[in-house]
């Protein structure tokens, strides 16, 4: 059974090095992810990531948890009620 959601990334003062293991948690994760989208703002200095998901349950949440696990991250993932076949 697979879920479909979101998982929200938020990024406060965002460097390279952030950045970079962001990038590489999402690539190790490409299984999981259908599409995704990065909006800057400079002005506040937080950057957000929307990654659409879709997979087991444990895997997205191992997916959000291992994000949360970064400095400077905050990410929540907000998945379907109803398992995609």
């Amino acid at each position: 059974m697979e879920n479909l959601g979101t998982i929200n990334i938020f990024i406060h003062h965002p460097d390279e090095d952030i950045t970079l293991n962001i990038q590489k948690l999402l690539t190790s994760y490409a299984s999981l992810i259908i599409g995704r989208l990065g909006i800057p703002d400079r002005e506040s200095g937080y950057n957000l990531i929307t990654a659409i998901v879709k997979g087991r349950i444990e895997d997205i949440t191992s997916l959000s948890n291992k994000l949360n696990d970064l400095d400077h991250v905050s990410a929540t993932p907000v998945l379907t009620t109803i398992d995609i076949q």
